[in-house]
């Protein structure tokens, strides 16, 4: 696991520039908020499926990391396997931890 990652998501979350969870995220990414969408290495391949459609469809890169849910989770303090970060700053450091 990636400690730099991990502390700029937590980073992101705090400063409230990251939705998480799937609804959220949908949310997200439909008004124009969502910069990038990150799911977890071990989300289901139907919720993997549906987020990636709505992100093509906006024009939202997404990426898959190699953190596990519960990783994610303690790394963002909220239980969730996918989030959305809303701050193109944020998004730019994390597509370099993670590709994109």
């Amino acid at each position: 696991m990636n400690d730099k990652a991990a502390s700029l998501l937590g980073m992101a979350r705090r400063a409230g520039k990251l939705e998480a969870g799937f609804e959220r995220c949908a949310t997200a990414v439909k008004s124009g908020k969502a910069k990038l969408v990150i799911v977890c290495a071990d989300i289901s391949d139907k919720t993997k499926k549906e987020m990636n459609f709505l992100c093509t469809k906006h024009n939202v890169p997404l990426t898959q990391i190699p953190f596990t849910l519960s990783q994610l989770s303690a790394a963002i303090g909220f239980k969730a396997g996918i989030c959305a970060v809303c701050e193109q700053g944020f998004a730019n450091r994390l597509t370099e931890y993670f590709g994109g």
